[in-house]
């Protein structure tokens, strides 16, 4: 069957023909209009129809026949075992649904021999003739628009011209087809006799034209004549013997109306309805309404067929066939095919921290014990499906630093996001963790689908505890002569310390020491200009604004860096650990010079030697804060938290903050 659409779409209805041979033997004949199907009985299936635009759901129709050519009736998804690919699809994903809006064709073979005589005087009348017809429609058996007939007449009209000739050409409308029946005189041969078999013949293969796969729906001959005038008898027998086979093979059934009160060369008629699961029956003027209404009404019982649905359970992309009763496709009936492209879904995740989260040690913890508060978070993946094939979940996972942490199988139906809470108590190593957290599903074509994100996570080491003072030796003040001498070493002492402060005092005055490389601004910046505010690094400077005074500043530890950080003291913090640059037009930018612990402006680590612009109020990061690193926030403008502090030096003199 062809494709419609290269994703998911309706098949056409061209596929080959198979029977499908069940698990077991026939255990009970066929007879009637309609039988119900015994338990695994062989039987032939047509698929049709097939539609998968809501692909994983598809539709098709399905006519099924035993080996009697009756349709079977009482269907359901028990006895209906459908395959996809050679893989049976699950019952309880099958629903079967009966329906009887099938189309019919039946074709008319009229033998107009030399002793047809279908007039007003004969044993058989013109007016019973078109009742044959007509009992079709006014029967209620018709149904215009949808069946369609045809009008065969085999005559041998002038003498010796015997031929098969069309009088009414297929169709649809019950108009047409009573119009010619009460215009046509059904006249006979007068003398020279007709081979009304050869019109049988005719009629078969143009059915097979007529309809677009034997068997996909009823198809039946009604053969009317009063008697096989040629070919004799036996010759005949045989040849509708013949005839009986290619009808069979074609599914289509003959009912051969013999109105010769003596059924004369009865057998021909009988070999050839009966072994092509038609009718044979004599039929008089007076028996037509009762003769004819059933055998049309046997044809009409094998409209029905059924609507079949399933949830197809495979991710396949390539071309997939549907059988009925086996995997296999089988020698005859009709087989479906469609083709889906499922792809996976897009996840986006929502609710992570683009900051920097921190986790400090609850006040008490000691270093070698840290306590931590839990830490959890809330995070959603949003599900869409970019081919438009919805499709059931099955599974979700949460995945932490690629480790499963929790698992979902329970989904509402039609479910677009799946929710999950994230445990990170876990992680209480000092310093900067790089947290990598994911969501995974699978859905019910066994597609997955994955997206994860990183989140940066800093656990701060507990603080150190404070000294416990040294209490003073016992006995110390217990008497007089402890306080006198007490008293005389504290003023001895003032006055030592009093003239080394003096003299440091003048030598100060006199030879200044080298300016310290940074500016410590005492009520924030001018407007208009910007500071570095010290979050957390050296305690002599936290809390402080440093001064950007010049289009271009280094920072670090060593002694070249302008502005300067744990000097000669460990640190995470690189001798000249980064660059802060003012261009023309007031933008300040933040370049890392290649430091061995990093820097990062929020969370976002900087590439070496890459300039990243500065916004007002932004973090940036220099080192590892688990190691001596310094955390400051950009600010411009005089914008932002600005505590007193003391200024030291001015203009360009430059004085390091000692405490």
């Amino acid at each position: 069957m062809a494709e419609n659409t290269p994703r998911a779409g309706r098949s056409s209805r061209a596929v080959s023909l198979f029977r499908i041979s069940a698990l077991a033997a026939l255990l009970a004949t066929f007879a009637g209009a309609a039988q119900p199907l015994p338990a695994q009985s062989p039987a032939t299936y047509f698929v049709d129809d097939v539609d998968a635009t809501k692909f994983p759901n598809v539709t098709f129709r399905m006519r099924a026949v035993d080996l009697n050519n009756k349709v079977l009736t009482g269907l359901t998804n028990a006895n209906v075992p459908v395959f996809e690919n050679g893989k049976q699809v699950p019952t309880t994903n099958v629903t079967v649904t009966p329906r009887d809006d099938g189309p019919m064709t039946i074709f008319f073979v009229v033998d107009q021999g030399a002793g047809a005589v279908y007039n007003n005087s004969s044993a058989f009348s013109l007016g019973a003739m078109r009742k044959v017809m007509s009992r079709l429609i006014d029967g209620g058996f018709f149904r215009d628009g949808r069946d369609q007939v045809k009008v065969l007449v085999r005559e041998n009209i002038p003498v010796n011209n015997d031929r098969t000739v069309p009088r009414l050409n297929l169709t649809n409308k019950a108009s047409e087809f009573s119009n010619f029946i009460s215009i046509y005189q059904f006249e006979n041969s007068k003398g020279g006799l007709t081979k009304g078999l050869d019109a049988a013949s005719v009629a078969i293969k143009e059915i097979g034209d007529a309809i677009p796969e034997a068997g996909g729906q009823p198809a039946a001959i009604v053969f009317i004549t009063n008697f096989i005038e040629d070919p004799p008898l036996a010759t005949a027998t045989s040849f509708a013997t013949n005839l009986a086979s290619q009808a069979k093979d074609k599914f289509i059934s003959i009912y051969a109306l013999q109105t010769n009160a003596q059924q004369r060369n009865k057998p021909p008629l009988e070999v050839m309805a009966v072994g092509s699961f038609g009718k044979y029956a004599s039929i008089s003027s007076n028996t037509v309404e009762t003769v004819v209404d059933d055998v049309y009404r046997t044809i009409a019982a094998q409209r029905l067929a059924y609507t079949v649905s399933y949830v197809s359970t495979s991710g396949d992309t390539t071309a997939r066939t549907i059988t009925i009763g086996g995997p296999e496709k089988p020698n005859t009936g009709r087989t479906g095919t469609f083709t889906a492209k499922p792809q996976s879904a897009v996840l986006r995740l929502d609710g992570l921290p683009t900051a920097v989260l921190r986790r400090e040690a609850r006040p008490g913890s000691s270093q070698s014990n840290p306590q931590y508060d839990p830490l959890t978070l809330k995070v959603s993946a949003s599900i869409t499906y970019t081919d438009g094939l919805i499709r059931p979940l099955v599974e979700a996972r949460l995945l932490v630093n690629n480790v499963v942490k929790s698992t979902q199988t329970q989904f509402q139906p039609g479910a677009s996001k799946v929710d999950f809470t994230v445990d990170l108590s876990d992680i209480t190593t000092p310093g900067t963790n790089n947290v990598t957290i994911g969501v995974r599903i699978k859905d019910s074509l066994g597609i997955e689908a994955s997206n994860q994100d990183r989140i940066v996570l800093e656990v701060l080491r507990a603080p150190e505890p404070s000294p416990t003072p040294t209490p003073p030796p016992k006995g110390m003040l217990e008497s007089d002569a402890g306080i006198v001498a007490l008293m005389a070493a504290a003023i001895v002492l003032g006055l030592a310390v009093g003239g080394v402060v003096l003299v440091i005092a003048r030598r100060g005055r006199a030879a200044r020491p080298a300016p310290p490389p940074m500016r410590v601004s005492a009520s924030g910046p001018a407007p208009g200009g910007a500071t570095l505010m010290v979050m957390d690094g050296p305690p002599e400077l936290q809390g402080r604004h440093l001064a950007l005074d010049k289009p271009d500043q280094t920072l670090g530890r060593g002694e070249q860096a302008d502005l300067q950080f744990y000097p000669g003291q460990e640190s995470s913090v690189s001798r000249v650990h980064a660059r802060i640059t003012r261009d023309g037009s007031g933008t300040y930018r933040l370049t890392d010079l290649g430091s061995s612990n990093g820097s990062r402006i929020g969370a976002r680590p900087l590439t070496p030697n890459q300039a990243y612009p500065l916004q007002n109020s932004d973090e940036i990061t220099l080192g590892d804060m688990s190691r001596r690193g310094v955390r400051l926030v950009f600010t411009v403008g005089g914008a932002g938290y600005m505590p007193q502090a003391p200024s030291y030096g001015q203009g360009d003199d430059r004085t390091r903050v000692q405490i």
